[in-house]
C-alpha cells in the first residue's frame, strides 16, 4: 500500500494532492463539528488516526523522535 501511495506522489501534481488534503480535512471538520472535545480525541485514539500500532498510545511522529527524549 505505501508503494502504491509513493508512485501517485510521484505521478499527481502537488496541488491537487493539498486540494485534496484540504477536502478531506473538511470532511472530518464537518463529522466533528457537533462532537464535543472528548469525543472527538477518544475517536483519533480508538482510530489511530496518528498513528502507533492498533491499541496502542499515540500522539503523532513528533512525540516518538529523539527530540522529546528527556536528559
Amino acid at each position: 500500500m505505501s508503494n502504491l501511495k509513493s508512485l501517485l506522489r510521484a505521478l499527481v501534481p502537488r496541488f491537487l494532492i493539498g486540494r485534496y488534503r484540504q477536502f478531506r480535512r473538511h470532511q472530518e471538520q464537518a463529522r466533528n463539528r457537533h462532537k464535543n472535545v472528548e469525543e472527538v480525541f477518544t475517536a483519533i485514539y480508538s482510530n489511530n488516526k496518528w498513528g502507533g500500532a492498533k491499541g496502542e498510545f499515540s500522539s503523532g511522529a513528533g512525540t516518538t523522535d529523539g527530540s522529546t527524549v528527556s536528559a
